[in-house]
């Protein structure tokens, strides 16, 4: 656990948190039970800055639901896609929201589903890059709709992206959201070190990051 927390806050990443009050007394019937067969639920908290509860979701969720969630614990988003495109097959979402706590599972379905809504955000990010003061600005699209999760086949885009960064090419990596960037751990520590090397930074939407720099984020 301790190595654990201590990787959570050196890992160079602020996203958005949301801080409950420490007063706030836990329901009764949250309390009354193991959820998903979990000791002391996703509510308790065994060490300070305890980060263990999200971590064991995504890899335990998979021994709980016995497989039924498939193979890479999404079978809430897939199915939910599924019933979408066959029953309602004009659907296009405006805006895909995730409201959930682990690395979203339920999200990626709908993401590779219905492409288009990334693909207008991501070529906005290109003025996004102008802003930092990068005049050579290319998007790469050809990964949009596909699987990231491991089994699938190879993303073309992200090969090239991983390319041009360990050719000192890259400046910046932009991306409307990091997480569907690098869905895998091993696609995401592959480009975090290179970024580290080549002192390439990695911003979405929001923030901005310094890999060489610790905890170093500009809002």
């Amino acid at each position: 656990m301790p190595e654990l927390i201590k990787l959570a806050q050196t890992a160079g990443f602020n996203f958005s948190t949301l801080e409950l009050d420490p007063d706030l007394e836990i329901p009764a019937y949250h309390r009354a039970v193991d959820i998903h067969c979990q000791p002391g639920g996703y509510h308790t908290e065994v060490a300070q800055n305890d980060v263990a509860a999200g971590p064991i979701y995504d890899r335990a969720v998979y021994l709980y639901a016995m497989g039924r969630m498939g193979r890479f614990n999404d079978d809430i988003g897939a199915s939910t896609v599924a019933y979408l495109q066959h029953n309602k097959p004009d659907f296009r979402p405006k805006r895909i929201l995730d409201l959930g706590c682990t690395v979203g599972h339920s999200t990626i379905p709908y993401i590779d589903a219905y492409p288009q809504e990334s693909q207008r955000l991501q070529y906005a990010l290109k003025d996004t890059a102008r802003t930092y003061g990068f005049k050579r600005v290319e998007v790469i699209d050809c990964d949009l709709g596909m699987s990231a999760s491991s089994g699938a086949q190879t993303r073309e885009g992200f090969k090239q992206l991983l390319g041009s960064v360990a050719m000192g090419e890259v400046g910046i990596v932009l991306s409307r959201e990091l997480s569907p960037l690098s869905r895998t751990d091993k696609d995401w520590c592959h480009l975090m070190e290179l970024c580290q090397v080549f002192h390439t930074l990695i911003a979405d939407a929001e923030n901005l990051y310094d890999l060489n720099r610790l905890g170093a984020c500009r809002t």
